[in-house]
């Protein structure tokens, strides 16, 4: 069976990525990021980044506040490149995006379905293609 990691593992000199950090898990793996010495580009499709960046300078940490949704491919693009330009490197993505619509396919529009799709889906596809080469 595997060993945990050791909780003070660092990552000092490291630029992580955490898309959907403007709130929740993406908010506490940010968080926790910065605490282990890494740089953190927080990622939000809203305002909410702001205050993850905040907690994060407060403590000591470097961090920038992205705004984009990644579910669209070009504004994918312009995180990854800002993180890169910000910070000079990209070494770690974590993709915590995704929503959710608990409502039976019958009732599910289309459109929902398709929204689903793109927030779940196309998010990863899109930052882990454009980031791989960084």
């Amino acid at each position: 069976m595997p060993t945990p990691r050791d909780s003070s593992e660092t990552l000092t000199g490291r630029t992580v990525l955490v898309t959907g950090s403007g709130r929740g898990l993406g908010a506490c793996l940010a968080r926790e990021a910065a605490r282990r010495g890494a740089r953190v580009v927080v990622n939000a499709r809203s305002d909410a980044a702001a205050e993850t960046v905040a907690h994060i300078k407060a403590a000591g940490g470097e961090a920038l506040g992205v705004r984009a949704d990644v579910s669209d491919y070009e504004q994918a693009r312009a995180l990854v490149d800002a993180a890169r330009r910000g910070f000079g490197r990209l070494d770690v993505l974590v993709n915590t995006v995704g929503s959710f619509l608990w409502k039976p396919i019958a009732d599910m529009e289309p459109g929902e379905w398709r929204a689903t799709f793109a927030s779940n889906l196309d998010s990863a596809y899109n930052t882990c293609r454009l980031a791989l080469p960084a």
